[in-house]
């Protein structure tokens, strides 16, 4: 839930790196000190949550921030929801844009693009792709990947292929191999 403390939707970060500082100007440059001076972890999430109190703190005073209703939150939790049940269900991905939860999909995108960075088609590959790499996983069994695709909700083991090469790097058989061995 980083919109609040910003003042553009999450997607403006997406792919780019963005400077402490820029957003958060000397106190964005005393966390970025206050991180870079210890190699404990557990310091380090203590810094964040301090400044994260901080800037909430600092929010509640001012007034200032994005404000997000309990209504938008609610609704963007269904429209996730929504989502992850079409892919359990193997729907087909258009199924989380139906007007079901949101009169247009593209309030549905809207949502997404403001409050995750990325759209719900992206999060339905990226959840496709962590149970395949799951399945691949699963020692000494030897998968069927045309099986594996239709499993996951996709046309064809083709289609399946691109999608995992495009997001590992390499084709579910390349996979397979490199972590039976």
């Amino acid at each position: 839930m980083a919109y609040p403390f910003v003042a553009e939707p999450i997607s403006t970060f997406t792919d780019r790196k963005s400077e402490l500082t820029a957003l958060f100007g000397s106190a964005g440059r005393a966390l970025e000190r206050n991180v870079r001076d210890t190699d404990d972890l557990d310091e380090r999430v203590t810094a964040l949550g301090h400044f994260l109190n901080c800037q909430i703190e600092s929010m509640k005073e001012s007034g200032g921030g994005k404000r997000v209703t309990d209504a938008v939150i609610e609704s963007f939790a269904r429209a996730t929801d929504s989502c992850v049940d079409s892919v359990k269900a193997r729907d087909d991905t258009r199924q989380c844009y139906r007007t079901r939860v949101f009169d247009q999909h593209r309030s549905l995108q809207m949502l997404f693009n403001r409050y995750v960075g990325v759209g719900p088609k992206w999060v339905i590959r990226r959840y496709r792709m962590i149970e395949a790499v799951e399945a691949l996983k699963s020692p000494g069994v030897m998968l069927n990947l045309a099986t594996l695709a239709d499993a996951l909700g996709y046309a064809d083991q083709s289609h399946f292929t691109n999608d995992f090469r495009s997001m590992t790097g390499q084709t579910p058989g390349a996979h397979l191999q490199r972590h039976s061995e």
